[in-house]
């Protein structure tokens, strides 16, 4: 397709103000991390929410699902599974919690308990045939969430820098009037 004059239509992306930011401190780019865990937790509650699952439920349901050799936060796992203290921390929870909903999902026919051969009474965490597809169904409700919430993002990182710049400048200055209003010590006095 060509326009008037031979010429073809401009078809880059027009250039927005919403472009990335070149340059981000430290403490801008961990609030701004921060926020986006946040924002995706709130929206991974509200995919569990209709599945009657919490957004720490639908994670542990997905490190069971990982294979053994790709635990949750890249730690490798045994032949016999994940323990539980392998799978507490990348999930922050503790070792109580996680035996609690352990134990809660198991009773909700999401989860199985195997026993390990030869492994006296230790027990592999399986998803159960339900939980499998009550965790596919969430996933693919989720990454359609994500990627909603993707296009959004250039927008919540650029508001997000603005801000941190702003408290930055707002706390530099307070600090520097601060220091201008602190009483001197009397000068001579022995």
């Amino acid at each position: 397709m060509t326009l008037s004059g031979g010429k073809m239509p401009d078809t880059r992306r027009p250039r927005t103000r919403d472009a990335a930011p070149t340059t981000v401190d430290g403490l801008t780019l961990v609030h701004t991390i921060l926020q986006a865990g946040r924002e995706l937790r709130q929206r991974l509650a509200t995919v569990g929410h209709p599945r009657h699952l919490k957004d720490s439920e639908l994670l542990l349901l997905w490190a069971c699902s990982r294979p053994a050799t790709d635990g949750p936060d890249g730690a490798a796992a045994s032949e016999e599974g994940f323990s539980e203290t392998g799978l507490a921390g990348p999930l922050g929870l503790s070792g109580s919690e996680l035996s609690g909903m352990l134990y809660d999902l198991r009773d909700r026919g999401l989860l199985a308990f195997v026993r390990v051969p030869d492994g006296d009474s230790r027990q592999r965490i399986e998803l159960s045939a339900e939980g499998q597809v009550v965790l596919g169904e969430a996933v693919a409700a989720f990454n359609a969430v994500v990627e909603d919430w993707m296009r959004e993002m250039p927008r919540t990182v650029l508001r997000s820098a603005a801000a941190s710049r702003s408290l930055a400048k707002t706390t530099r200055m307070s600090a520097s009037r601060m220091a201008a209003r602190r009483p001197r010590g009397k000068r001579g006095a022995a």
